[in-house]
């Protein structure tokens, strides 16, 4: 409804691993829970070294997954090295106001239009996936 794809990485994968997936899948924003933070931040230094800077580092969403703590301190601008883009979840929920009537729905032109990409680890430090569409 936005048109974005979805793309779920496993959470037992490395950061190395993780930094190929989320480079080869041309991620754009990366939720993540406060769990996965080392791994994450981790990721997204090779990221970051490898693009040579911040430009194509995907912006963090923090997701904080115990609702009686306080989010770890990785939001804001450059709290996370080499992304300038971070957000706290619940923030960004709160922020919201219930959504904008005015919001255009953007339905796919095509209903093979992807709508997910599953990616999984595979031989020689590869990413292999797949497409998914809403068919």
């Amino acid at each position: 409804m936005a048109g974005a794809v979805i793309c779920a990485l496993n959470s037992r994968l490395d950061a190395g691993m993780a930094s190929v997936l989320l480079q080869h899948s041309e991620a754009k924003v990366v939720f993540v829970d406060a769990v996965l933070l080392g791994v994450a931040r981790e990721a997204l230094r090779f990221i970051s070294q490898q693009a040579g800077g911040a430009s194509r580092v995907p912006a963090v969403v923090l997701i904080n997954g115990a609702l009686d703590e306080p989010p770890p301190a990785a939001t804001g601008n450059n709290k996370i090295p080499g992304v300038d883009r971070c957000y706290e979840y619940e923030a960004l929920l709160s922020n919201s106001r219930g959504g904008d009537p005015e919001f255009l729905i953007r339905w796919p032109d095509d209903e093979n239009e992807p709508i997910a990409l599953d990616l999984r680890a595979g031989a020689v430090n590869r990413g292999e996936g797949r497409w998914i569409c809403g068919r």
